[in-house]
């Protein structure tokens, strides 16, 4: 119920800069732009120097917006904008102009919540002073069946992929599900958007101005996809095994074995305490190899809860990564080294005829799941960055 003060963000994340400037500051350097390099009598840049700046330097396709030299490039309203944003966890900015009409914004302010709304400014902006006759909305005439080619589960560019940060991707997958109606849903999570085809690989939202851009090979496979208007980010279409929800289901598979196992096994051994059958008589050995399977069950849901929480809020990582996390980390070592231990286990219940029947099965399934645990943990790089750790205070 009252605002909070809190103290000035440091923003470790290369090639973001985390720069800081006063609203008069980026005004004189939107004018100096929009004069081809010139603030007041000073000839800062040469005009073709500034001119080279707001040039299509990169797109992912002709269709889409393209990178300029440090800005993006925005088409709306029948106007080429030349922009970019930044974001701390609680700051969001905007410095965009209009070349070709002599005018820009900048927009900045203060909350952790609401960093949608710059955008919601500058369009406005553009419909009060550039108005622009809305587009129609598009209806759905494409064969449902011909729109299965573009389903499948696709991945931001813009992520890590050698920390342990690569997670982002598996938290949230961007998604493309063909729809009865001849229409496309697409997007992270809950914030899926219908989409309608105006063109041959080009979607255009229901409800709004947002196009999707496909892009095939040259064996007529849909392989990436756009957004039209964020030349920073290209979407790649993942195989079978490198899906994020597959990944998403191994883990479930994985945390329900080890909790039947953490959860039955010691049930179990209180159960038959005193009993004189000697066909099932628990040995040192397979007491040893019990006791392993129980402890990568632990090991690993223990992991799970704790990595949960660490991800939990994005400030204990965005910043550089705490010590409890670093701790937390280094127990993926700790399950591979079980998971290993455990599959031997395995191999000798089976060969000496350890336990019940079900109860070899039981302990082979949890078994297979430390191999799969092994295998999630290496892929979203878990391993490595806790191995890592390790050199790095020995």
């Amino acid at each position: 119920g009252r605002f909070k003060e809190e103290a000035f963000e440091y923003v470790p994340l290369a090639p973001a800069g985390g720069m800081s400037a006063s609203a008069a500051d980026m005004s004189h350097f939107l004018i100096a732009h929009l004069n081809d390099g010139k603030y007041g009598n000073l000839q800062i840049l040469k005009p073709e120097t500034a001119r080279r700046m707001r040039e299509r330097l990169f797109a992912h396709d002709p269709k889409v917006d393209a990178m300029c030299y440090g800005f993006w490039e925005l088409n709306r309203n029948g106007q080429r904008i030349i922009h970019h944003g930044g974001d701390t966890l609680l700051f969001h900015s905007l410095f965009a102009m209009i070349p070709e009409q002599k005018v820009g914004l900048f927009i900045s302010y203060n909350t952790d919540k609401s960093g949608g709304a710059r955008d919601e400014v500058l369009f406005a902006f553009l419909d009060r002073y550039f108005p622009a006759t809305r587009e129609p909305r598009v209806k759905a005439t494409v064969d449902v069946a011909a729109l299965k080619r573009f389903e499948g589960e696709y991945s931001g560019s813009r992520h890590a992929h050698t920390n342990y940060a690569k997670l982002s991707a598996f938290l949230q997958p961007f998604v493309v599900v063909a729809n009865t109606d001849g229409t496309l849903s697409a997007g992270f999570g809950p914030e899926s958007r219908r989409y309608a085809q105006v063109e041959p690989l080009i979607f255009r939202e229901l409800d709004g101005r947002r196009k999707l851009v496909f892009h095939e090979d040259e064996g007529g496979q849909i392989t990436q996809a756009y957004f039209a208007d964020v030349p920073a980010v290209a979407l790649t279409r993942e195989p079978l095994l490198d899906r994020p929800r597959y990944h998403q289901g191994l883990v479930g598979i994985c945390a329900a074995l080890f909790l039947s196992a953490l959860l039955f096994w010691p049930v179990l051994a209180f159960a038959r305490r005193g009993s004189k059958s000697t066909r099932f008589r628990r040995t040192f050995v397979s007491g040893l190899f019990s006791s392993l399977g129980w402890l990568l069950s632990a090991v690993a849901l223990s992991f799970l809860v704790g990595l949960a929480w660490g991800l939990s809020e994005p400030e204990r990582v965005v910043f550089g990564t705490p010590r409890e996390i670093e701790y937390l980390l280094l127990i993926p070592q700790v399950c591979v080294g079980l998971a290993a231990l455990v599959l031997l286990g395995s191999i000798v219940a089976w060969s000496r005829g350890y336990w019940r029947f079900s109860g070899r099965v039981h302990y082979s399934l949890v078994a297979l799941a430390g191999v799969g645990f092994a295998y999630f943990l290496f892929y979203w790089n878990l391993l490595k960055f806790g191995a890592e750790i390790l050199l790095t205070k020995s």
